[in-house]
């Protein structure tokens, strides 16, 4: 079941194999997980968006149509589950950004990097909804901008402004106090 490619498990979740939609929910749900945590900041909020986003996958099986892939369909469903996530919760703070200190690094050295890393978290979740999710799309999923675009439902000139935006916001957040030498 697992080497059958997306489509074909869609169709069979559409006529109603379980089976067929966990093989679907196994290959995706580490990139969607991941989608939601980086873009929520925390992992309970994120968890429940990635439950949200495969019972709506499950329900639309029926009604998914191959035009595109699979993968850019669910990424557009949790794109649009972040950005609702968004307008219902304010969130006071959360989990950061998951980021990992290299190992036998000096002790200041990587302490320096944990507060460079925890500022950088913090101001992307200060970034506009949109910003963000672009942002994240690019630079932790690795996404072209043309998945990005079908992902959110909009051009690429749409999303490379977007993107442009968001680094111009991060630039200004992060060097704002600090010595234009570090910006």
């Amino acid at each position: 079941m697992l080497d059958l490619p997306d489509d074909e498990l869609v169709a069979l979740s559409a006529r109603g194999r379980r089976d067929a939609f966990e093989a679907l929910v196994r290959r995706h749900q580490r990139r969607v997980l991941g989608l939601a945590l980086r873009y929520t900041g925390s992992r309970h909020d994120a968890e429940d968006l990635a439950q949200d986003v495969f019972l709506a996958a499950w329900g639309a099986a029926a009604r998914w149509r191959p035009e595109a892939k699979f993968s850019t369909w669910l990424y557009r469903v949790t794109a649009n589950a972040c950005l609702n996530w968004k307008r219902r919760a304010r969130p006071a703070g959360g989990e950061a950004l998951e980021f990992r200190a290299a190992a036998g690094s000096p002790a200041g050295a990587e302490l320096e990097r944990r507060e460079e890393q925890e500022a950088v978290a913090a101001a992307v979740q200060e970034l506009l909804p949109n910003q963000r999710l672009a942002l994240i799309l690019r630079r932790f999923e690795g996404r072209s901008n043309l998945e990005i675009a079908e992902s959110l439902g909009t051009s690429e000139a749409a999303v490379e402004g977007l993107l442009q935006r968001a680094y111009d916001g991060l630039r200004e957040k992060l060097c704002a106090g600090r010595k234009p030498a570090r910006c």
